[in-house]
């Protein structure tokens, strides 16, 4: 359990450069509130999935980033690369007029990796939703040998 009163509001501009690949600008409303960060090892030949669902009525989405195992680890706003980097947050599109179309939300949010021949680290970012501070999360993070 956590909530993201805890956190605080992060610069988003690191997460769309394309030694990230986080999301780009337009999603940015996804991820504007605050944010709280976990940090957890992978080991090597496995596959580690993390699941969160945000407190009923609350906007707060997930993020990851696979970085190296050795070197400096680097947090937001500071991150300048990752190995790889999945985002969970609801799908819509914006149709123009201030129309926003979504497609249905169960309300999980859940990223994967998985580990062929080393360990790496995994930072994992939750986040409020179009400046969200304030909301309890539950987070389920699984490891399993490949």
């Amino acid at each position: 359990m956590g909530n993201i009163n805890k956190g605080q509001i992060i610069p988003m501009g690191w997460a769309e450069s394309s030694q990230v690949a986080l999301v780009p600008a337009t999603r940015f409303e996804q991820f504007n509130g605050n944010q709280v960060f976990y940090r957890i090892m992978m080991p090597a030949a496995s596959v580690i999935t993390i699941k969160m669902r945000p407190e009923e009525g609350k906007k707060i989405n997930l993020y990851a980033l696979r970085q190296s195992a050795q070197g400096a680890q680097e947090v937001p706003p500071n991150v300048t690369r990752a190995i790889s980097s999945e985002a969970s947050y609801p799908i819509y599109a914006n149709m123009g007029g201030g129309r926003r179309v979504q497609n249905q939300d169960n309300g999980l949010r859940e990223v994967e990796f998985m580990s062929v021949n080393r360990p790496y680290s995994i930072l994992i970012g939750v986040a409020g939703a179009e400046g969200e501070t304030d909301g309890e999360f539950l987070m389920r993070i699984e490891i399993k040998s490949r």
